[in-house]
């Protein structure tokens, strides 16, 4: 007797929301199993729980590093009151929502005596976790073969990139898993099929229409699931609005193509979804009004920029080129498919509306929000060509990837493509040799702003000041700062990693120019000879010739400055301690 599970798919006992007379796109499970070798319960568990359990080892692992720059922004974001935590995300060009979320978790945590770093990245962690859990599900309710949810969530689980933003204190992570969501989401409507059951465990409820028993209760249900998934999306960040805008448009179409929704429920959806997402702009004006910041990272639209921004992702071409090359094959000479198995164990038409339809949508979601990034910063609009603002386009190439996978007949083929891809994964990113050192992810963490602290308290004396020259955009600007801005400037060292022989009455700013270091230095002194120990997000070079421009800019106002330590790096962050004395005037 077949399960739950297996039964879901069977035909609907009314008209599917998009139903098409010339093809349906509802497909029978229990026929697909015996026909693809379609992953059961048990498979999907076991690779969820493995991948998911590799992720949470990798994530916490990584977790107890420092903070860099934009977490310590989500650190001083979270470490006031709630009342001031919106105020605070809008001034580091972030929507509150995420953050409103975040701080009574991180508050709970750190109050159990978690420790910080890995309290404030643990939320993220969970969500890639969840984003595993639900591809497994979702593989498992739509009858996709093993080898396919074991490429998804293996690479979910070792690839760098996707290591880096599981274990960022930032939103992106949350973008990601509900942009997936939101996306599965999408393709069950225009399937025709019930979102309230997708993500439930099966038997635990029944369906819509077995519970209301008319199609439009199950219409409006399903929508407000979808709707949910997508507006929390862009609520985390706006760029989110990119993939929301690719579901809404395919949701569209087959609401037309399907000839079930009249047009004027179509514009009351629609209008209902404009209407959120003007209410959603609205709130990140401020961060949108500050865009120009954005070139220092993510004004270049260049072909290179393009091909950075997923270093790994060509792995996965030896899939799609397979799968496609096998599909077209498979088209053209139908009974001579050399990787055909026994008729209970192959692929019925490689090209039959379900799966050519699916590789299309997933290609958009992957694509397009890519595509838009790139006009928006090539036209000058706003400059939107960095990772973290497409990076809800990494699952949907997965997607992609694994959808091509299914059209290979033979399973011992689909196998070998998946360990070699992921092992090919491995290699390319050098994982093998960071995990025989010891490390999980070297891959661009590397601010060292605690142990610049430690360095400053074991050769600082107690009446040291204290300079943070953070390199955060909103420091390209000349002195005075506001002290709003101050406070969140020299946040790094003021907050969690301040060191202790130095008073936080004593830790002051930097602007990003060095040019107006000596200014700041200077306004802020008694004319006492001092020790001044300045700590730079950069380069140590770059540290030293401004030390050498200071003591030239104070020799021309009679002062003497001399380069007591010369920098030492710790990472990508710089400490460095001149003195500053009282002299005579020079003629």
């Amino acid at each position: 007797m077949r399960s739950t599970w297996q039964t879901e798919f069977t035909a609907p006992t009314t008209t599917p929301l998009f139903y098409s007379p010339q093809s349906s796109l509802h497909i029978d499970r229990g026929q697909r199993s015996s026909s693809l070798s379609a992953v059961s319960k048990k498979q999907s568990f076991w690779i969820a729980v493995i991948c998911g359990t590799l992720c949470l080892v990798l994530g916490i692992g990584s977790s107890r590093v420092s903070l860099w720059v934009d977490e310590l922004h989500t650190q001083w974001t979270i470490d006031a009151s709630i009342t001031e935590t919106p105020s605070r995300a809008v001034s580091g060009n972030q929507s509150p929502f995420f953050f409103l979320a975040l701080w009574p978790l991180y508050q709970t945590l750190t109050g159990l005596g978690m420790q910080p770093e890995v309290a404030i990245r643990l939320p993220s962690v969970l969500l890639i976790v969840a984003s595993i859990a639900a591809v497994a599900i979702g593989f498992y309710r739509t009858g996709r073969t093993v080898e396919a949810v074991a490429l998804c969530c293996g690479w979910i689980a070792l690839d760098w990139v996707q290591l880096f933003y599981t274990t960022e204190a930032r939103p992106y992570a949350a973008v990601q898993c509900l942009t997936l969501v939101s996306g599965m989401l999408a393709w069950r409507l225009v399937q025709g099929g019930d979102c309230a059951r997708w993500f439930t465990p099966p038997g635990s409820s029944p369906s819509l229409l077995e519970t209301t028993g008319t199609q439009a209760s199950a219409t409006v249900a399903n929508y407000a699931w979808w709707f949910a998934a997508s507006m929390a999306a862009v609520a985390c960040h706006p760029t989110a609005v990119f993939a929301v805008a690719v579901q809404v448009l395919v949701i569209f179409l087959f609401a037309i193509v399907g000839c079930r929704f009249k047009p004027a429920a179509i514009v009351v959806v629609l209008g209902a979804i404009l209407a959120v997402f003007a209410l959603v702009l609205v709130n990140i004006s401020p961060a949108w009004s500050a865009r120009e910041q954005w070139n220092a990272f993510a004004g270049d639209a260049s072909y290179r920029s393009v091909k950075g921004l997923f270093p790994q992702i060509h792995v996965l071409g030896m899939i799609l080129c397979a799968g496609c090359v096998v599909g077209v094959g498979r088209f053209v000479w139908r009974r001579h498919d050399l990787w055909a198995q026994s008729a209970d164990d192959q692929c019925v038409g490689s090209f039959q509306a379900r799966p050519a339809r699916e590789i299309g949508y997933w290609l958009l979601l992957a694509i397009v929000p890519i595509g838009l990034a790139w006009w928006l910063t090539y036209s000058g609009i706003a400059p939107l060509m960095h990772r973290r603002y497409v990076i809800g386009s990494l699952f949907p190439a997965l997607m992609l990837a694994a959808s091509c996978l299914d059209l290979v007949g033979s399973r011992l083929f689909r196998v070998v493509l998946v360990i070699g891809t992921i092992a090919a994964l491995l290699v390319v990113q050098g994982s093998p040799a960071q995990w025989r050192l010891g490390r999980w992810s070297p891959w661009q963490r590397l601010e060292g702003w605690r142990q610049a602290s430690r360095f400053i308290d074991e050769h600082s004396d107690a009446d040291g000041e204290l300079w943070c020259s953070s390199s955060l955009i909103e420091g390209n600007q000349q002195p005075p700062l506001s002290p709003g801005l101050e406070s969140y400037l020299d946040y790094p060292l003021s907050g969690l990693y301040q060191p202790e022989s130095i008073a936080s009455a004593n830790i002051r700013p930097l602007v990003n120019d060095p040019r107006f270091w000596w200014e700041q230095v200077a306004d802020s002194s008694s004319g006492q000879p001092r020790h001044v120990w300045i700590v730079h997000r950069g380069l140590g070079g770059f540290l030293l010739a401004a030390g050498r421009r200071i003591r030239v800019q104070a020799k021309q106002e009679g002062r003497r400055v001399t380069i007591v330590k010369e920098p030492v790096s710790f990472g990508s962050v710089s400490v460095m301690c001149l003195s500053v004395d009282q002299a005579s005037r020079q003629k």
